[in-house]
């Protein structure tokens, strides 16, 4: 009866030490068990083994720390208070549930972050201005002249560091026609620019955003057959709307503004290019 007893404790053991211990999660199992204080020795063996290993009545509890996935693995533990006479063996099976359920999953590639950007622009509401700084003294002067709306087209080349500061090589065509001129039939003016430009983004709310850009270069002029190399400085806003993660549509304005050079002072002038209203597309990689 006392061998009894001792199996029945030993079982419960078992039985609540699975409870807490089945998810294996670290790739081991531990078992751990008890009886009466009386009992001085336990053996124990796993199913399918023919020796046992006898321990002193310390010994309460056995590690596995590498367990093959889908296996079940089945113990013996006996208890006995001499050495010689054993008890029923109290067993337990614990069935060591497959990768998938234990969580353990494939590495996963982080999202990737696109960060070359190919940006293109284009308005036909482009204007320039061009003001002789010298003339606003002189009476009668013709120091500002307007052109009518012409054509603007950008292209961009970015890198951007994070979601809100980029880096872009521009390069930006202009054709506008003045209003009047001295020069017959000299009407039609030609702007190139390149540059690099710094791209911010100021805010965002979901899937729109408001970005500025800011850019310096130079600019070369052809007006009436004569040609022009300058400095160029650019602002531009655009309120743009990300459709996915790669591509981006927009509306925006932007202002050049370069200082022409002269020998002769009542021609150095400054010049002013406005996209009024632009329409913007970005790619990002």
């Amino acid at each position: 009866m006392v061998v009894k007893k001792g199996l029945l404790g030993l079982f419960l053991l078992l039985v609540s030490v699975f409870c807490i211990s089945a998810e294996d999660t670290a790739g081991s199992i531990f078992w751990q068990w008890s009886s009466e204080e009386d009992v001085e020795f336990f053996r124990y063996k796993f199913e399918g083994e023919d020796d046992w290993i006898v321990v002193p009545s310390e010994k309460t509890s056995l590690l596995i720390d590498s367990v093959d996935y889908g296996k079940e693995y089945t113990l013996y533990v006996e208890s006995s208070y001499d050495g010689e006479k054993w008890s029923k063996p109290g067993m337990f099976a614990i069935q060591v549930p497959d990768v998938v359920q234990t969580g353990v999953q494939e590495p996963v590639a982080e999202d990737y972050f696109p960060h070359i950007t190919v940006k293109t622009s284009l308005s036909f509401l482009s204007l320039g201005i061009y003001d002789f700084i010298n003339g606003h003294d002189i009476a009668g002067a013709k120091y500002l002249t307007l052109t009518e709306p012409g054509i603007s087209v950008k292209a961009q080349l970015g890198w951007r560091f994070n979601d809100v500061v980029s880096l872009y090589a521009e390069y930006g065509y202009s054709g506008v026609d003045k209003k009047e001129t001295v020069i017959p039939s000299a009407y039609g003016v030609d702007h190139h620019s390149i540059g690099l430009g710094l791209g911010v983004k100021v805010f965002s709310i979901g899937a729109f955003d408001m970005s500025a850009g800011f850019s310096a270069g130079g600019l070369f002029s052809l007006n009436a057959g004569y040609y022009s190399i300058s400095p160029i400085f650019g602002v531009s806003l655009d309120f743009g709307w990300t459709i996915k993660d790669h591509l981006r549509v927009g509306i925006g304005a932007g202002a050049g503004i370069s200082y022409q050079p002269n020998k002769d002072p009542l021609y150095r002038s400054m010049t002013y290019l406005v996209d009024c209203v632009a329409l913007t597309v970005e790619t990002r990689f």
